[in-house]
């Protein structure tokens, strides 16, 4: 009834997390017995932080419907962990 992901994504950012105006957009499909098509079950979108190296930050947000921003009309939510790690020179 209530999943857990631990799954690892990692991206690069042309400029550290301060330098840039950066969001995150976080849309969440789950599959559903007897379908063949996954089932969309929300979406949440967040500015990323300021976070100097080797921070972590976590953000528990709530999934709404595509398009909104953080809507609590859906009882569904993730928790998202950002870390920066500096690229090496």
């Amino acid at each position: 009834r209530y999943p857990c992901w631990r799954e690892e994504f990692w991206f690069s950012l042309p400029t550290a997390p301060d330098q840039g105006d950066y969001h995150l957009e976080v849309t969440i499909y789950g599959v559903v017995q007897g379908r063949k098509q996954d089932e969309f079950l929300g979406y949440a979108e967040f500015q990323i932080p300021h976070l100097d190296a080797e921070e972590r930050k976590v953000q528990e947000l709530h999934l709404g419907s595509s398009g909104s921003t953080g809507s609590t009309e859906s009882e569904g939510r993730v928790r998202i962990e950002l870390m920066w790690e500096p690229a090496c020179q």
